[in-house]
């Protein structure tokens, strides 16, 4: 799921109310309390169906909240280390941020 949203081809389908307007990088940074939505027009978009199919499978972490119905999710908190799943090599990110 977080490979194919990173691919993500339009992030215009994406909006952050914590700045309310659509969001066109895949860097953007946010912060707890932020509301994530995907736009009304794009919920028919099949990556993001797949993704929310993915989401109800596996689950969601604890620092965020997901409403599936209205394709909106809330940042409860930031994941400390030990709750990301994903294997992440950190040197590899800095060394790509300080090209």
């Amino acid at each position: 799921m977080r490979t194919r949203v990173l691919r993500q081809d339009n992030w215009s389908d994406i909006t952050i109310f914590w700045w309310v307007k659509p969001v066109n990088i895949p860097s953007c940074l946010i912060k707890p309390g932020d509301e994530i939505q995907i736009r009304e027009g794009s919920r028919k978009v099949e990556r993001i169906i797949e993704a929310m199919e993915t989401v109800a499978r596996r689950g969601v972490p604890q620092w965020l909240e997901v409403d599936k119905t209205n394709f909106k999710g809330i940042v409860k908190m930031l994941p400390a280390r030990e709750e990301l799943t994903m294997p992440v090599k950190e040197q590899l990110v800095v060394e790509l941020y300080s090209k």
